[in-house]
């Protein structure tokens, strides 16, 4: 049986004016914080699709860490940290978890800090520290971080976005000079179909963190083809997508990993690309609607199918940040693809409803 709808909203797009990780993680919280979406309506912390409780972990000056839960909670009281380490004045001593086949917990080349981001399960304890593999005590978990951004590609025109939803949250950064699409996605964003103990947590979630990596390299962008693409390495990184490959300084490999089910173990997992060429720029209906299609994913372990991504979707080519709209002017969600300008990419949808 299919979970609940989680009803994804955007946020008012930011500008990262200052290029550290400080103030990238403040912008964050800022977003997180606020009080309006996108068009204007009404937000309101803990209600609909709003997260709440947002707090921030801050050493001497700078902000390492942004926490924060979703307004819907389940048994397993999950939470999402953005985090990073500034490359100068104070920081954190210990060094945090990355996820499985991420490498070592890198400072970027020539130091330049990175933006990452994990999902923590059982999450209901008291916050202690956002490098520990039990951020909230005894009995939490962390998944381990995932690379979103290297502040060293930052310009003053680089564009946050948010995507929240009511169990899983998106952030994504484009760089308008580049190019660069940095999409980093944590929460609840597996449905598994079903209720067994092997496929679901007990409250029939599957909880996990993707991310395309991040290095110095202008091109290390999501790719433009991430339906069809292998897994993949260096100059183009995949979304949903888990390549065995440890991340260095330079390079850049696509993440996606679960936790198994009760346990605090990590499953890998990809994107299902035994599916039907769908994704050409005029995919539509015979009335010219548009098609959204689910997106299966598999455990790169056994082969066998892991869940579908909860309401995102593929569709036909469009730029990314859209706010995709029916005839009616009914809102039917929003797109993340390569860049913001070309509308011949591989694309998906965050479903409104």
């Amino acid at each position: 049986m299919s979970l609940p709808a989680l009803e994804w909203r955007k946020l008012p797009v930011r500008v990262i004016s200052t290029a550290s990780i400080s103030n990238t993680l403040n912008t964050i919280y800022d977003m997180l914080t606020g009080s309006l979406y996108h068009d204007g309506s009404t937000r309101i912390l803990g209600s609909g699709s709003a997260w709440q409780m947002p707090n921030k972990f801050v050493t001497g000056s700078n902000t390492e860490a942004v926490y924060i839960f979703p307004g819907f909670q389940t048994e397993m009281s999950q939470s999402v940290i953005f985090s990073g380490k500034s490359s100068t004045g104070a920081s954190s001593s210990a060094t945090p978890t990355v996820v499985t086949n991420e490498g070592s917990y890198p400072q970027g080349n020539a130091g330049f800090p990175l933006l990452h981001v994990a999902v923590v399960k059982n999450a209901s304890g008291s916050f202690t520290q956002w490098t520990s593999n039990y951020p909230f005590g005894s009995g939490s978990y962390s998944s381990g971080y995932v690379r979103i951004e290297l502040t060293a590609n930052f310009s003053a025109t680089e564009k946050l976005t948010i995507y929240e939803s009511k169990e899983a949250l998106a952030v994504i950064i484009y760089n308008p000079t580049t190019s660069i699409t940095k999409p980093g996605i944590a929460g609840a964003i597996l449905d598994p179909e079903q209720s067994s103990s092997f496929m679901a947590e007990s409250d029939g979630r599957v909880y996990g963190v993707a991310g395309c990596g991040a290095t110095t390299g202008i091109r290390q962008s999501i790719s433009s083809t991430i339906f069809t693409d292998p897994i993949q390495v260096n100059l183009n990184s995949s979304l949903f997508n888990h390549s065995p490959t440890a991340q260095a300084t330079n390079d850049a490999y696509a993440k996606f990993v679960t936790f198994a089910p009760g346990l605090t173990s990590l499953n890998t997992i990809a994107m299902d690309r035994n599916l039907t060429n769908i994704y050409g720029t005029t995919y539509t209906t015979l009335s010219g609607k548009l098609v959204k299609a689910p997106i299966r994913c598999i455990n790169t372990s056994t082969n066998y199918f892991a869940g579908r991504l909860r309401d995102i979707s593929m569709i036909r080519s469009f730029p990314s940040n859209l706010v995709v709209k029916d005839a009616s002017n009914n809102i039917l969600g929003f797109t993340l693809s390569a860049n913001e300008t070309t509308g011949t990419n591989n694309t998906l949808l965050f479903n409104y409803t």
